[in-house]
């Protein structure tokens, strides 16, 4: 198998949560039991040696990796990650592209048109919403309704986007409530945070 997620030296969970890493998100993030459990399950190494970097926007290159990481740490084995006809990320790294075309063979995500991906574009929320409501779905997750639930600021969006949006919020995926700003690009702490829920509820599904 070649995928490798821990590339840190292995820490007890004492030592974790006394907040040896991540050094930007343990003295002041709200965010950072959910990024110390994305890290443990191998879904992110961070932006260097020691940080997140949870202010950051997250690309589309890098939501890929962080939702194929998630598929596995839910279980599930990824597809071959052959090449699914994007010519914009032939520049990339191989795991990068690896990480796209599995996502697409997943049904996860059919990029910004039929030969391309646009890796290095940010993702907005409402589009991060979509995409791991199907992350979910793939991993069995019985998903609510998608009633309502109260966000005052999403009545433009797409049918697509408000289901997605209130069925996570019905899930408890997503903490924010009265406005969700689904146009704002996705942060690396708030996707710590979905990456985090989600697991908790993949897990809870498969029970022990």
């Amino acid at each position: 198998e070649y995928i490798v997620f821990f590339f840190f030296k292995q820490k007890t969970a004492y030592e974790i949560k006394e907040c040896d890493w991540s050094s930007d998100v343990c003295s002041s993030d709200l965010h950072t039991d959910d990024v110390l459990t994305i890290w443990q399950a191998g879904i992110t190494s961070g932006c260097s040696e020691d940080k997140y970097c949870p202010d950051g926007s997250v690309t589309r290159w890098q939501m890929a990796i962080f939702l194929t990481r998630l598929h596995v740490a839910n279980g599930y084995d990824l597809p071959s990650g052959s090449d699914q006809g994007f010519v914009d990320t032939l520049g990339l790294d191989l795991f990068y592209q690896r990480s796209i075309n599995q996502l697409r063979q997943l049904g996860i995500t059919v990029g910004t048109s039929a030969t391309t991906y646009s890796p290095d574009v940010n993702v907005p929320r409402w589009q991060m919403a979509i995409f791991v409501a199907r992350v979910l779905e793939d991993a069995g997750v019985h998903l609510p309704d998608g009633a309502d639930q109260g966000f005052v600021d999403i009545g433009d969006q797409s049918g697509a986007a408000q289901l997605a949006i209130n069925q996570l919020k019905q899930l408890g995926v997503i903490s924010l409530s009265g406005e969700y700003e689904p146009n704002i690009d996705m942060s690396s702490d708030l996707m710590a945070e979905f990456m985090a829920r989600s697991l908790e509820l993949a897990r809870i599904r498969q029970g022990p």
